[in-house]
């Protein structure tokens, strides 16, 4: 396994300079699996308008260079999202939010995220064990899973997903104070849930 860390936190052209660096990286990299962390999300929770530089930096060379899990913080609350191939099948790389913050924020539902946690602060656990990385997410405040993906590669590389979590109910937890924002949110998560058939 390699890591290869970024500073999302700075200007544009600290970030060219970081693209360079990573795309070195991961081009001489033989390792079997890859896993980018960096503090702001390449798709954010926030709105599809946040984070663009990080985005368009980064992003493209993840995609090129098979990498199979991206770690990020920032947005606080939790989220994943799983990239699919031309047939809708999940595959790498898998994309999580997380944070262990006392702040909440209030989040998108965007419909490309598979999970999403609020009002809780959350911890991965990454495993490799043979032909398999598993991302198991905890619920902090209670240590039980919340979350789990395995990412399976045979051996030419290929890598199919397997997605444990869609199993773990979603938690939600939001009391409006009964101003607009809050009102807003919350009119976001009953919208979502109804999506998604959550009680």
């Amino acid at each position: 396994m390699q890591i290869f860390c970024l500073d999302s936190n700075r200007e544009f052209f600290y970030l060219w300079t970081q693209k360079k660096w990573l795309e070195e990286q991961l081009k001489k990299s033989n390792a079997r699996w890859k896993i980018v962390v960096l503090h702001h999300p390449l798709y954010s929770i926030k709105g599809s308008m946040n984070n663009l530089f990080q985005r368009t930096m980064f992003n493209p060379l993840v995609e090129e260079y098979g990498v199979d899990l991206v770690l990020q913080g920032h947005e606080h609350a939790y989220a994943r999202m799983t990239a699919h191939g031309e047939n809708g099948e999940a595959q790498a790389p898998v994309y999580t939010v997380s944070h262990c913050s006392p702040k909440n924020y209030y989040i998108e539902f965007d419909k490309r995220f598979d999970k999403f946690g609020t009002g809780s602060r959350y911890y991965q656990q990454i495993r490799v064990h043979g032909d398999t990385l598993t991302m198991n997410a905890y619920d902090a405040t209670t240590n039980d899973l919340y979350d789990a993906v395995d990412i399976i590669k045979d051996k030419t590389g290929k890598s199919r997903l397997e997605d444990r979590g869609k199993e773990i109910p979603e938690a939600l937890i939001f009391h409006s104070n009964g101003g607009k924002k809050e009102e807003a949110f919350q009119k976001r998560i009953d919208e979502y849930k109804q999506r998604k058939g959550i009680q």
